[in-house]
């Protein structure tokens, strides 16, 4: 089974998952398993512990004007499929505004699978200091082929977990309480922006023919290269 990793003073940042032998899914690979997934609502009803921020963060999500208008101009059908997990900080901050994206975007769907259904998917796609995480979204044409994908957190935060990443794990108890309320005073701010037009320059840029990922760890199928 699947299942979270979590490291001394790391787990204030990560959703890594195990590391497991795993092939790349194909494209049909991918498209099954994004049918077997859930929209957003009904995948926040089957929650346990979190459900509340997940409910909170979806109903307080606004759509900022830019984003919304390169959304609108971008061509074709999209779908999103994305691995999440109920406990991950990242995740609870960034999917329900990319459920909120995909309600104002008619040509945009999305389903939700947890890390044991996505484990090829994160174990193919991972961060810049080699994880699978959580969430890692894939952005799929509407041949249901992979066309790009956005991993974990905005491009922001990576920035601060690899610079803070040696120290994490020296950090006192206050050292480790004041880089967490950073991180999440981060995304409080941010409400969900950042994360938007992130995923929506990867969906414009895959309209444009340019498969594009959030961090350089990814491979395509049939491809033994990393790319961005």
């Amino acid at each position: 089974m699947n299942k979270l990793v979590f490291i001394g003073g790391l787990a204030l940042f990560t959703c890594a998952i195990a590391r497991a032998s795993a092939g790349m899914a194909s494209g049909g690979d991918l498209e099954t398993l994004y049918e077997s997934g859930e929209d957003f609502d009904t995948y926040v009803e089957w929650m346990i512990e979190e459900d509340d921020i997940w409910k909170r963060n979806r109903a307080e999500a606004t759509i900022p004007a830019d984003v919304e208008f390169a959304a609108r101009r971008i061509p074709g059908q999209w779908r999103l499929l994305i691995v999440s997990e109920e406990l991950c900080l990242d995740a609870q901050n960034t999917v329900p505004y990319i459920a909120a994206l995909a309600d104002s975007m008619p040509r945009l769907e999305l389903r939700v699978v947890d890390s044991n259904k996505g484990r090829e998917v994160t174990e193919s796609r991972r961060t810049p200091d080699d994880r699978g995480a959580t969430p890692t979204v894939v952005i799929l044409d509407e041949n249901g082929a992979d066309a790009g994908c956005w991993i974990e957190r905005p491009a922001a935060l990576t920035t601060f977990y690899m610079q803070n990443k040696l120290t994490l794990g020296d950090a006192d108890a206050a050292g480790r309480k004041r880089l967490k309320a950073d991180y999440t005073d981060w995304y409080e701010r941010d409400a969900g922006a950042t994360t938007l037009r992130e995923v929506v320059a990867l969906i414009d840029a895959a309209a444009r023919g340019a498969r594009g990922c959030s961090a350089p760890k990814t491979k395509t199928a049939g491809d033994d290269t990393a790319a961005n």
